[in-house]
């Protein structure tokens, strides 16, 4: 074996952001090592207005290997 996570996903909630005040950006690192770049194997990164509750809204797709973005 290897740490692959195929079948399978990993979830990382963060604290809830106030965002009556207006606009707001978001920027996150990650790093990603791919065996089968270019294919469903990807990292989503999703956001929610509703907490855990959802639904959720893809806002990034990662299917090629790299990180720091």
């Amino acid at each position: 074996g290897n740490s692959d996570l195929d079948g399978g996903s990993v979830t990382l909630t963060s604290p809830q952001f106030d965002l009556s005040g207006g606009e707001a950006g978001l920027s996150y690192y990650y790093y990603l090592y791919l065996t089968n770049s270019g294919t469903s194997d990807a990292l989503r990164v999703e956001m929610s207005s509703n907490g855990t509750a959802g639904p959720w809204v893809l806002i990034a797709s990662h299917n090629i290997d790299g990180g720091t973005t």
